[in-house]
């Protein structure tokens, strides 16, 4: 190499560095912090390489949240409509009402002064019991699937207005 250099400090540790005109980029000897040389007419100045990777850094992650952000909010959009499927189950007064009809017309099937139902109570009695069981059991399952979508909701909102900070930055 040419004895022909400059001496200037690193920004980070202080060391002496020696720099050729030959060099554009160089990491310190010292700390090893990443380095441009910038030259501009007869002055000579050092750049840390790692302000501009924090710029590069900052505009990926802002890209990074505006996707995550439309993914998320899309994702949003259908639990909500899930959601309100699931908690507006139009058929449930039906079936309520169906397996009271079902009981009492099994019930009034029960001949006066009789210990047995006649087969027409028995079936009655039978197909409402079913009938209840399975309303309670599909309420429980809608209830269940209820409870782990509005779960999913808030974690969903939560990453949601993590994304909106980064991009609003």
């Amino acid at each position: 190499m040419s004895t022909n250099f400059i001496s200037l400090n690193c920004q980070n540790c202080g060391g002496k560095l020696d720099i050729y005109p030959d060099m554009v980029r160089f990491f310190c000897g010292y700390c090893g912090t990443g380095m441009i040389v910038q030259r501009r007419g007869g002055t000579i100045a050092l750049n840390a390489i790692t302000s501009a990777i924090g710029k590069v850094q900052a505009g990926t992650d802002k890209t990074a949240a505006e996707l995550a952000l439309a993914r998320y909010e899309t994702e949003m959009r259908a639990l909500t409509e899930t959601a309100s499927t699931l908690s507006g189950e139009p058929y449930a007064p039906q079936r309520i009402g169906c397996t009271v009809v079902l009981l009492m017309m099994g019930v009034i099937a029960v001949p006066s002064g009789s210990p047995f139902l006649t087969p027409f109570g028995a079936v009655m009695l039978i197909g409402g019991l079913a009938l209840a069981w399975f309303t309670w059991s599909n309420w429980q399952t809608r209830k269940a699937e209820l409870s782990q979508l509005q779960t999913r909701m808030r974690t969903l909102q939560t990453k949601i207005q993590e994304k909106r900070r980064i991009v609003d930055c």
